[in-house]
């Protein structure tokens, strides 16, 4: 994730997260499921603007990556999203469930 969607997410949030420093460090600690980890492709505010068939091979992909867990990261996606967070990048390396 970019410094600038780090700590706005942390500002809108109102949570204590690994966020960025003054000092562009970001803080790691080690974690156990449920978690969202890995922020590398998001977006802040801004949609990502894909085609109708990009969408519908993006879903696909993820459904087969996720499995029975599919509708979860929808919501967990549409979760980040009321905070302006566009995850493109959803793996099961970075949503992990218990």
């Amino acid at each position: 994730m970019s410094r600038e969607v780090h700590v706005q997410f942390c500002e809108r949030a109102g949570v204590r997260f690994p966020c960025a420093t003054h000092l562009q460090v970001i803080e790691m600690d080690i974690v156990s499921k449920p978690y969202v980890l890995d922020f590398a492709g998001a977006r802040l505010d801004v949609p990502p603007q894909f085609t109708e068939e990009q969408w519908a091979d993006w879903e696909q992909d993820r459904k087969e990556k996720f499995e029975s867990r599919w509708q979860k990261v929808l919501e967990v996606l549409d979760a980040l999203q009321e905070f302006g967070i566009y995850m493109t990048d959803a793996s099961p390396g970075n949503i992990g469930f218990p």
